[in-house]
């Protein structure tokens, strides 16, 4: 393919003649029939003629300061840092919008208060809350619902398993506006279309076969993982399909789609609602949830699973995280196998405005996942789009760490050391305490025993007493009738139980002695005992308190030894990034201006949180069945609350820019009606040949102006243009040139065998089926993105020093002169004596200088052009590439039987072959047809802003020197309008009396100032609700 003349053929000086059309009607264009001035006579009324009556200078200072006072508070807020008090201006400027279409309700008809009530619309419009997208990347098992779950303050909003891999589907999740209780939480599920799953159906059926053409056997299915995730996919929507039925017969792709089940639900978006958490997780884990069945082909579940026909979800919650307009975009693939999926997360990366990148705490420096960032063709794309300042890492799982291991790496003189020597000494006194308490509870046993021996001696003695004295009563109560022969019996047997009751009654005197004597030793060992409780008791809370501290240092000292090393991984792969792009230049092509990105400083910049989702919701009473949270001492320490914190800033960034733009144009409306005002009340009046004279020098100024800011606007684009010729037209040729030369080996190396690197056969088809891209088990692979990645590295650099320094640089050029041109017009004007002796000239004057600052600011290259158009500038080589790749990839996608993978070698490297000159050629065309269209929206938005500026400069002064006043007419609408601005200032200034302290948590761990940003006050917290209540479901959008 010839290469096109160069962009600025598109922009050419002819067709920018009528750069300002519309103003150039207003600005008083001279007519063969009539005089340069006869036009604006039709606005006069005829009066009197009369010479302007004269006030001293102090008394319209005066007035005019009166004046501007009713505007300061607005003003002052134009300029406002702090995105609460903005918040609250916007929200008193809507009221007061409100109040000026309700003023001009009944006079809409006439055109110039059409034209306020119109400005009212549309700034009650834009002034809604604007879609901050970040995007949620990161690896399976990442931690990444966990995290998202934290962030909201949900506890299982987005579904997460221990065991497996939970959410399969792309899935955003927005602020719910609703006030039904009923649908607090609300989701929308959209499936893909008939023919998106037919798609994927013939590709999951290239997967299941060899290279020989035949199925895979059913007996293989567990062996193969290809295979076996092709399957489960299918399984998991046709469950009553067994692997003998595929493997066998096979299946039509077209009629598994037109089964009635599928039918009903392709294409379509399916409503979920519930009044809780717990219940609305269970109606949307049915539709997200990815069953673990590839290792267990012996399921036999009947039930249909609707994830793989999903293209994705979106969840309303009402998370204070995201009231201000924050989206989260949990992204599980960025190559999803399913195009249209992969079409969608495509399309959600070129919307964020952020970008967190996660993966586990353990892995994320050993695995350099900041210097290799998801891969070199992700790190490309954020260099062409401009966006490393918009990458965030999150480390997460902090509390997942092995004390012992982290005080191995811990420097022997780290403060912590103590607290382990002190812990270990409590250790031993831990020890010393049980084996003291064991001997003394030991003992105490002992001791009991032998009260109790003691009880049983003095029970068996008194028992033994008690017989004796019973056995004396007998004898003196039964005499013997030979009493001469018992006498001396009697007396032998009385001589022994006295001495047997006195050992009795000595030893039970004993016992009772050696009994309280044991009670006493007891009683004195159990207070001891108790001592010891204590004392134990207290080494172990000490011992706990100092294990959890000790814990919390090693996360900290992890946390605070990894941030440096992620940001220098960063830094570093962002220059390795630079040096391969430089390399792509090839010979004459290296500029080492190029060179001197300060990677030191991009590193500073880069936020890193370390967080632990878990943690912090059991420390914000989640979890509850969870086993309490160690190694935090604080929710701040989890770093939860600084992520938030920095998901805040984000949104503040773009909110401020609205919010600023929306007081600007509510100041221009409000100050412009504010001339009215005044002009009604002190109108110029001035003689009819003093006023055709003033026309007449307000046309030949406004004239020059226009010419000035024509001129001035048609050098910048053509510099922009000329700027993009010298940093990419040139480089395009030889980028496409050296593609060219670069794609036969490209395509030759994926053919070659495993071991030399290259593709195996199911992995090569499966990219083919899929049109060149494709993510399995073993990473993204993309065919087209590899014959792309030539021309890409050698315009990468260039492509980015234009749109980042160049271009802006111009445009902001411009800004200025256009700011200047005003002022300089504003001077010409102030030199007529008849206009700036009178009182409405002052506010004139006023808003000049106010349009001229406005004008300056709103001429910025990131104000006139949305980032989108960026990327989709630089988005389109690719599919142009594709486009070119389609005929191979079809006769690829037909291939079956003995041979065919050296067939489908073949047709690719043949494709490469005959087209690599006019794919490149085609590639390069592409993306210079974006740059034109991208030039010509940048000229039109700049050409707006300037006829905007203008006609309001040209309205204001038509208006004081002609009195064409429309408040005059309307009389019970200049009544309400004058109460609106006398009350206006009153209304703003309590705004700027608001605290702007108020912040969530602290934003110092993830390194980032604790600004205060914060739309939102309420603390961290969650309560888990009833299980029993329960959601419902209902379809409610059919494509």
């Amino acid at each position: 393919m010839r290469y096109r003349a160069p962009i600025m053929i598109r922009i050419c000086p002819l067709r920018r003649t009528a750069l300002f059309p519309s103003v150039a009607r207003v600005n008083l264009s001279p007519s063969p029939q009539r005089s340069t001035t006869s036009w604006l006579r039709a606005f006069s009324t005829s009066r009197t003629a009369r010479v302007p009556t004269t006030e001293t200078r102090d008394g319209k200072r005066n007035s005019l300061d009166e004046h501007m006072r009713k505007l300061a508070s607005l003003q002052q807020l134009i300029s406002e840092t702090s995105i609460v008090r903005l918040e609250a201006a916007l929200e008193t400027g809507n009221d007061v919008l409100r109040e000026i279409r309700s003023a001009f309700a009944d006079a809409t008809s006439v055109e110039e208060v059409a034209k306020w009530v119109k400005q009212a619309d549309e700034l009650l419009a834009q002034s809604r809350k604007q879609r901050t997208v970040v995007g949620v990347v990161g690896s399976t098992g990442a931690g990444k619902s966990s995290m998202i779950n934290a962030v909201l303050d949900e506890e299982n909003l987005v579904p997460t398993n221990g065991m497996r891999a939970c959410t399969a589907t792309i899935t955003e999740i927005q602020f719910n506006e609703t006030e039904d209780e009923q649908a607090a939480y609300r989701a929308e599920i959209h499936f893909i279309h008939a023919n998106d799953w037919i798609q994927e159906l013939h590709a999951l059926r290239g997967d299941l076969r060899e290279p020989d053409g035949d199925l895979v056997g059913a007996e293989q299915l567990g062996s193969e993982p290809r295979a076996a995730i092709a399957y489960d996919k299918i399984r998991s929507v046709y469950p009553q399909l067994s692997k003998e039925d595929v493997a066998k017969h096979g299946f039509s792709p077209e009629a598994l789609a037109h089964q009635a089940p599928v039918k009903q639900v392709l294409g379509t978006v399916k409503v979920i609602t519930a009044p809780t958490s717990s219940a609305f997780t269970e109606l949307l884990r049915e539709y997200i949830d990815s069953k673990d069945r590839i290792w267990d082909h012996k399921n036999n579940s009947d039930r249909m699973e609707f994830w793989p026909l999903v293209k994705f979800v979106r969840v309303f919650v009402r998370s204070r995280i995201l009231e201000p307009g924050m989206v989260l975009v949990d992204l599980p693939g960025l190559h999803d196998s399913n195009a249209a999926r992969s079409a969608v997360a495509a399309r959600y990366l070129q919307q964020c405005t952020g970008l967190w990148v996660v993966a586990p705490i353990t892995r994320i420096v050993d695995d350099k996942v900041a210097q290799n960032l998801l891969g070199m063709s992700f790190k490309r794309q954020l260099q062409f789009d401009g966006l490393y300042s918009a990458i965030t890492v999150v480390c997460t799982k902090t509390d997942d760490i092995s004390v012992t291991e982290a005080l191995r790496s811990m420097p022997m003189g780290h403060s912590i050391r103590q607290d382990c020597m002190t812990m270990a000494t409590l250790e031993k006194t831990e020890q010393r305490l049980i084996m003291e308490s064991s001997l003394v509870n030991k003992r105490i046993a002992d001791l009991s025993g032998l009260v109790d021996k003691c009880d049983e001696d003095v029970e068996q003695l008194e028992l033994s007493l008690e017989s004796q004295d019973n056995e004396t009563l007998d004898d003196n109560t039964n005499t013997s009738s030979s009493e001469e022969d018992s006498l001396d019996d009697s007396a032998e047997r009385q001589e022994k139980r006295v001495d047997s009751r006195e050992e009795a009654i000595r030893r039970l005197a004993s016992l009772r002695a050696e009994k309280k004597a044991i009670r006493a030793e007891k009683s004195d060992l159990q207070e001891k005992a108790k001592s010891l409780r204590e004392d134990l008791d207290k080494a172990r809370f000490d011992i706990g308190g100092l294990k959890s501290g000790i814990k919390s240092a090693c996360i900290q000292y992890r946390n605070q030894y990894s941030r440096p090393v992620i940001r220098q991984q960063f830094a570093e792969g962002l220059k390795e990034l630079d040096e391969e792009s430089l390399s792509g230049q090839g010979e004459g092509g290296h500029d080492n201006s190029y060179t001197r990105r300060d990677y030191q400083a991009i590193a500073a910049r880069l936020p890193v949180f370390c967080v632990s989702g878990r943690a912090y919701q059991r420390m914000s009473g989640m979890l509850r069945n969870d086993e309490p949270t160690t190694g935090y001492l604080s929710l701040e320490e989890t770093e939860i609350t600084a992520l938030q914190q920095h998901a805040q800033r984000t949104v503040a960034n773009t909110r401020t820019d609205t919010c600023h733009w929306y007081l600007t144009n509510l100041h221009s409306l409000v100050s412009q009606l504010m001339v009215q005002v005044l002009t009604a009340d002190k109108p110029l009046d001035l003689a009819k040949d003093l006023k055709d004279e003033e026309l007449a020098f307000l046309e030949k100024s406004l004239k020059e102006l226009s010419l000035k800011t024509h001129s001035a606007v048609v050098k910048a684009v053509d510099r922009c243009d000329l700027a993009l010729q010298d940093a990419l037209n040139d480089n395009f040729a030889s980028a496409a040139t050296r593609a060219s030369k670069d794609a036969p080996g490209i395509a030759k190396s994926w053919g070659k065998p495993k071991r030399d690197g290259g593709i195996p056969f199911s992995t090569y088809r499966a990219i083919c089926v899929r049109d060149g891209a494709y993510e399995g088990l073993s990473g993204t692979k993309d065919f087209n993105e590899d014959l792309c990645r030539p021309l890409l590295n050698h315009i990468a650099l260039p492509w980015e020093r234009a749109f980042s320094r160049t271009i802006p640089d111009i445009i902001d050029a411009l800004g200025q002169d256009l700011s200047q041109y005003l002022s300089e017009f504003q001077d010409q004007m102030h030199t007529r004596p008849h206009l700036k002796n009178s009182e409405p000239y002052e506010m004139v004057s006023y808003r000049v200088k106010n349009q001229a600052d406005s004008l300056r600011k709103a001429v910025k290259f990131n104000k006139l052009i949305k980032l989108d158009d960026q990327k989709k500038a630089n988005r389109s080589f690719k599919p142009a590439v594709q486009k070119a790749m389609q005929r191979a990839y079809m006769l690829c996608k037909s291939e079956s039987g003995t041979g065919s993978f050296e067939r489908m070698k073949r047709y690719m490297a043949e494709q490469v072959r005959s087209e690599k000159k006019s794919m490149f050629d085609s590639a390069v065309g592409a993306a210079q047809d974006s740059l034109e269209d991208l030039l010509d929206k940048l000229q039109q938005n700049i050409k707006s802003k300037v006829e905007e500026a203008i006609r309001e400069v040209s309205d204001d002064y038509i208006t004081l020197i002609e009195d064409h006043n429309v408040l005059k007419a309307l009389t019970s609408a200049q009544k309400k309008i004058r109460v609106l601005l006398n009350n206006l200032d009153s209304r703003f200034q309590p705004v700027l009396e608001i605290p702007v302290s108020t912040t969530i948590g602290h934003g110092n761990k993830g390194d980032e100032a604790a600004d205060e940003v914060s739309l939102i006050t309420s603390p961290a917290s969650a309560v888990l609700e009833s299980e029993a209540e329960q959601g419902t479901i209902e379809y409610e959008v059919t494509l």
